[in-house]
């Protein structure tokens, strides 16, 4: 179409003149199906996943000396089960470049313990502990369980 056309249709003093129709349609004209599909969502696996992540130590960030032993663990699954690891793992006050840390103040078996909990949320098997290790391993996994909780959650949790 020439410019002279086109001007001479949609041009009116100055102004573009479009010119359209809208239908406005009232009501759904999508029919209903019958037919209902049903998905099977298989059980989740992911705190099994989590636990052969620390049994295996398969791709592993983090590790930690404990009396002189390693353990290894992952800095993300830490910091989203504990803000105590959280914020030393990635608060302001975090060293990026360290990949051992030193605990202190705590034996092996509940460290161990520790882990065991954050990765699989169950606690593991105490019959090796003492009755002084397992006091430790209760009272520190309650701590970390309850802190950040609001006082509720720590008078129904005893």
């Amino acid at each position: 179409m020439e410019r002279s056309k086109l001007e001479a249709s949609y041009l009116l003093d100055d102004r573009v003149v479009i010119d359209c129709d809208v239908t406005v349609i009232l009501g759904t004209t999508v029919s209903k199906s019958g037919t209902i599909h049903e998905i099977h969502v298989p059980p989740s696996d992911m705190l099994d996943g989590l636990g052969k992540s620390l049994d295996s130590a398969e791709g592993a960030d983090v590790t930690f000396k404990v009396e002189g032993e390693l353990f290894h663990a992952h800095k993300l699954v830490l910091a989203m089960r504990s803000p105590v690891f959280k914020a030393e793992l990635y608060g302001l006050m975090s060293d990026k470049g360290m990949e051992t840390i030193t605990i202190e103040d705590m034996q092996p078996a509940v460290f161990q313990a520790l882990l065991h909990f954050i990765y699989k949320d169950s606690l593991p098997t105490m019959e090796d502990l003492d009755g002084d290790e397992n006091d430790e391993m209760v009272k520190y996994l309650r701590g970390q369980v309850c802190r950040g909780k609001d006082e509720d959650y720590v008078r129904e949790h005893p």
